[in-house]
Formats: C-alpha cells, structure tokens, sequence
C-alpha cells in the first residue's frame, strides 16, 4: 500500500484541527495560535525577506551563525548558511570577534534599510572560520541585494586616508565605479604603499541610505588583515619615470594598461577647491582632482602622480598627489572666439574672449556673466566670495573676459571637423579676469524707447502751452483793442 502526502490544504486543516484539540484540552492552545499566525524565524533570509511593515511586527527570530564583523556591544554582522544580516538595536552582548559562533533570540525590525534582528539574547557557542566569501563586482554591491553579506571584491587602490588611531579607509575603482572600505588596524607605512595595487579584499558590505530608504552608495567593513590580498602590486619606478605629455592621456596605444598612475609636469592655472585645480602644458589643460587638500597659485610649476580617466571632454587626473617644483609667472591666456571654443580644442586652457555682456546675475555660489559674440552665447563665472570686487558693470558694455575653458559636450557628438558642442562656459580667476573694453553708446534702443515717450510728453506739453498762449494773446489784444475803442470815443467827445 502506497501513501499519497498530503496536500497544503490538508495540512492546513489538520493544524488548525490540531490546534483546536490542544485548546479543548486547556493546554498550549495560545501556543499553538501564535505559531501559525507569527512562527519563528530561524534563518537570517526569511527575515531579508519580510517586508519593513511585517518585519516591524517584532516578529520572533532564533538562529545561528558566525560574527563577521563587529562594532560595539549593541551592533554587528551575522551570516547563517542562507544570508547574512544586521544584529543590532536590543539588548547589549558581550565584545565579539569575527569568527565568533553565536545563537541569538530576538525580533525582527524594519532597520532604516534592510531587515534587522533586534536581539534579546546572545550566546557565544564557540569560534569557528569564516564562510567562503562569494564573489561579487562593483555593479552587485550598488543594486542593494547584497547589504550584509560576506562578499569578496577586487579593484586599484586609488587612495588611502586616515592612520591606525582615527581609523584608515581605502579607495579602490573598478570598471568606473569607486569603492570605500574600512580597513582593520594596520600599520599606518603598510597601507600607503597600497596605492596603484590591484587587491581583493574580503569584507561585509554595508549600504549608504537616505531617510526614503534609498541606497546612494555602497561600503565594504573589513574585519582583518587577512581579508586583504594583494594581487599585483604597485610600480615602484612611476616617480623614476619621465613625466607624460598631457595630450597623450588616454591616447591610443597597442600595449597601454588603462587604471594605473601615470606623472604629469604642469603649470598651475587655476585652483578651484582645495582638491581641484586646473593645469596646463605648452598644448593642452588638464583638470585635476588632489586625494588631498592643496595650496597653489597660478604659474606654480608641479609634479603630479594620479590615475587618468575620462572627463566631460577631455581627460581628467584623479587621486593625484602634487610635488611643487617651483614657482612662476601667471600663464598668459590665448586670444579666442566663441567659434574656436566650441571646437573643443581648448577645454580645459586658460583662454580670453571678447563680447557683448547681456546679463549679470549673482547667485549663492558664484557670479555669471552671460555673454554674446556674434550669435553665440556663453557665461563667464567667478566665485560669490570674490564676485563683489567686480567692476561696475553695465549692459551691453563689451567686455574681455579671461578663464579657463570647459565645454558641454551636448547629444549630437561626432568625430568630424566641423561638429561644434552645445555650449561653453569661462570659470575666471579674479575680479580683474573682466576687464571693460568699451562701455555702451549712450544712445541705444533702451534709452530710445524710454527717450521716445518722454519727448512726445515735452511736445504734447509744448503745443498746449503755445496754445493757450495764443489764447491769452488774442485775449489780451482785443481788450487793448476795445480800450482803445472808448479812449477814442472819449476824445471826440
């Protein structure tokens, strides 16, 4: 005789039987009700799994797994054998270290991003290795789904920040995307020689959010020394290296590794932010992004070490780390029109233009100059700190502006001679930078128009002033006329 199992509606049915039985007997039956409508939770998944209204039912949650990384006594990471997850929020457990074989009772939370399991109850059952940390690119950390989890990423090391008593994190890229992680302690010389490295790193990874519960950013925890492998290590020659000209960046080359440092000579043009700046060589500009704060000036000679990657339209330096070499009079600008700049062959160069001012609006972070050459329009920007130095400026006054140039690419992008991009814009250095070629005629359409209504009202005013002028003349003559009239009557009397 063969059984046939039974179908989830029968299942169903013989538990609520069941339960009903247990009532009736006057044991267990609360027990039993509560376990079919909110049964404990024993696998980290099921808990990811719950959405923020259920899982801020406090649902019951007991399961085991290993720490794999640890903040305080009220927050840490635990992976069971189907996911990992956030144990944090209840009640306080003693200092763990990653390894750790752990049971925890406790309830569920919607936490301010993922699932959590808020725990009432933490018992440390002994120490183990960590899980096999999966696999995973720079692309699956950013959808999300990985909140959490042991995974295992590799990339460059773009920089590393801070020191073994505050903390040190590393910047690694991959595939265009950057990456933070949080480094155990180290020695603080052993990171710095990270730089330029290709490393795999084993790690939790942890999500950035804003307050609607949306990712922007993802993170990786780092909980030992171990979890970092170096891969490849980092050229030791790149100082010793003769510096590249900036026009062959990003250039086509048969044996070229895209990702690694390559050094710059240049001089400075223009310091945007104390982690920007614009430079330039005899031919092209190039913007720079510092992996630290920077003081120059305009005409410092430097040596800069960083990683190039695509810009707006040209190249762009990134993580650089700058070396003064000296100092040197301002770069002189090259005379341009607004047709040449739309070329796109002086993005990035300091550059001076001529035109038209139409408008001048001062906002919170900087002053623009909207300009006209020809039918082109472009602006010209200055820093509001600055902006109030500017000379008294009137419209339609023709001005020169000087600056360093950046173009908008637009959609309509090809590679022939006579594309032009959408627009450009000049980011200028001073308040000297606009300089008053020629202040506008003071007989212009605007002064017409207001001049024209003030002049009709003067004629208006005229011609009824003459005539009523006329009329107390004629007034006046016919009442000398009619004295003369009775004087002569007079007479002949």
């Amino acid at each position: 005789m063969t059984f046939q199992p039974l179908s989830w509606r029968w299942k169903i049915r013989f538990a609520v039987a069941l339960g009903s039985a247990l009532a009736a007997c006057g044991w267990g039956g609360v027990a039993a009700s509560q376990t079919l409508t909110n049964p404990v939770l024993t696998h980290a998944e099921a808990v990811r799994e719950l959405t923020p209204a259920e899982a801020d039912q406090k649902r019951p949650v007991q399961l085991q797994g290993v720490v794999t990384f640890f903040f305080d006594t009220n927050s840490c990471f635990v992976q069971d054998e189907s996911a990992g997850i956030y144990v944090g929020g209840g009640q306080e457990f003693a200092t763990l270290t990653p390894g750790d074989l752990v049971q925890i009772e406790g309830v569920s939370g919607p936490g301010d991003y993922a699932p959590i399991v808020r725990p009432s109850k933490l018992l440390i059952l002994g120490h183990t290795n960590l899980p096999t940390a999966r696999r995973v690119s720079f692309e699956d950390l950013m959808t999300g789904r990985e909140d959490s989890q042991w995974v295992e990423v590799g990339g460059v090391v773009r920089a590393v920040h801070g020191d073994q008593a505050s903390g040190q994190t590393l910047e690694m890229a991959s595939g265009g995307i950057r990456l933070t992680a949080f480094l155990p302690p180290l020695p603080q010389s052993k990171p710095a020689t990270w730089v330029d490295s290709r490393v795999r790193l084993r790690g939790v990874c942890g999500t950035w959010f804003n307050r609607l519960r949306q990712l922007f950013g993802a993170r990786l925890l780092v909980p030992r020394s171990e979890d970092i492998i170096i891969e490849e290590s980092a050229l030791t020659n790149v100082l010793a290296q003769p510096p590249r000209p900036i026009g062959d960046l990003l250039r086509f080359a048969p044996h070229a590794s895209y990702g690694h440092r390559v050094k710059v000579v240049a001089t400075v043009v223009l310091q945007q932010t104390s982690r920007a700046l614009f430079v330039e060589d005899d031919q092209h500009g190039l913007y720079v992004q510092t992996s630290g704060p920077v003081v120059v000036l305009p005409g410092d000679r430097i040596e800069l070490t960083g990683f190039p990657d695509k810009g707006e339209y040209t190249p762009m330096l990134q993580d650089a780390t700058m070396t003064k070499l000296g100092a040197g009079p301002e770069p002189v600008p090259r005379m341009i029109s607004a047709e040449e700049a739309l070329a796109g062959l002086y993005d990035s160069r300091l550059v001076s233009l001529e035109g038209r001012l139409v408008e001048y609006t001062q906002g919170l972070r900087d002053a623009v100059l909207v300009l006209q050459a020809g039918d082109q329009i472009f602006s010209a920007h200055l820093d509001t700190l600055r902006a109030g130095l500017l000379p008294l400026l009137r419209n339609d006054s023709r001005l020169r502006v000087t600056g360093v140039c950046r173009i908008e690419v637009g959609d309509e992008w090809r590679a022939t001679s006579d594309w032009r991009a959408k627009s450009f814009r000049v980011l200028m250095r001073t308040p000297a930078d606009a300089r008053v070629m020629a202040l506008p005629p003071w007989w212009t359409l605007r002064w017409l128009l207001w001049a024209v209504p003030i002049l009709i009202v003067v004629v208006l005013a005229s011609l009824a002033w003459v005539t009523l002028l006329h009329r107390k003349v004629a007034q006046q003559t016919a009442f000398i006329r009619q004295q003369q009239t009775v004087e002569s009557r007079l007479k002949e009397r």
